[in-house]
């Protein structure tokens, strides 16, 4: 027979046991729980991801597409590394700029010749009507057809200037033209360019612009087919005293 001490150890027992199932039954349904919530969580943030690639990314061009990927991949890098990478991209964007630039100055260069080339050569003269109201085209025409050499001979060209940049001006255009038809004429022409300036500059300095103009009108005319060994130019600088057009060009004939 049990006595009283023996019950009470065993109410005492059931007890205990019954108070750790239940907090063991009362830990799984938390862990269970937490475990519920952690999964619920992680398959929202899933969804949302989802959603974003779905949804947001397809509306994105791609260059948008990039952008915001790119965005993403750098938002994990570090300050240093950060400030790297936009160095890198400045460098690269720089870069880029001054290709662009240079490109547009070669095109502009290249536009501008060929507009000046287009405009002289649909310009086509008469030179029989030229002859009539050109002193310059007269006079070298008369003197070649007489097939007399004389290099202390020479014909002014009174229509042909430069700016301030040494460019020419292109009111000149039609003088060269002239010039250009004349040589064509007469196959066996060679003319050369005698430049003079009042520049106020040293002596040397004014013979190099001289010559750089002269030879501005042999690079011309042999853009338009005249073939380079018929022409020829030299800078003599300052002008003589009382001469009317001291910025002048003139053109001697050196061979017929």
């Amino acid at each position: 027979m049990i006595n009283s001490l023996g019950v009470l150890i065993l109410v005492l027992a059931f007890s205990c046991a019954g108070e750790s199932a239940n907090n063991a039954a009362g830990e799984g349904s938390r862990s269970s729980s937490s475990s519920s919530q952690s999964t619920s969580t992680a398959e929202t943030a899933t969804e949302e991801t989802k959603e974003l690639t779905n949804s947001e990314l397809s509306a994105l061009s791609r260059e948008e597409k990039l952008e915001y990927l790119r965005k993403r991949s750098e938002g994990s890098l570090d300050a240093e590394k950060r400030a790297k990478l936009n160095k890198i991209r400045a460098e690269q964007n720089q870069m880029k700029q001054d290709a662009v630039d240079e490109a547009a100055a070669k095109n502009g260069i290249a536009s501008a010749s060929k507009a000046s080339k287009s405009a002289t050569e649909s310009s086509q003269v008469d030179l029989a009507e030229e002859a009539k109201e050109s002193t310059f085209a007269r006079d070298l025409m008369s003197f070649v057809e007489a097939g007399k050499m004389d290099k202390r001979r020479r014909f002014v060209l009174d229509q042909v200037s430069f700016d301030q940049n040494e460019n020419l001006n292109p009111n000149s255009n039609r003088q060269i033209q002239v010039l250009k038809e004349i040589m064509d004429k007469y196959p066996r022409l060679n003319v050369g360019f005698l430049g003079y300036s009042n520049k106020k500059l040293v002596a040397s300095e004014v013979t190099k612009i001289t010559e750089r103009r002269g030879k501005k009108l042999a690079d011309l005319l042999v853009s338009k087919g005249i073939l380079g060994n018929r022409l020829g130019y030299q800078g003599l600088g300052k002008s003589p005293a009382g001469v009317l057009d001291p910025e002048r060009i003139e053109v001697v004939v050196m061979g017929l």
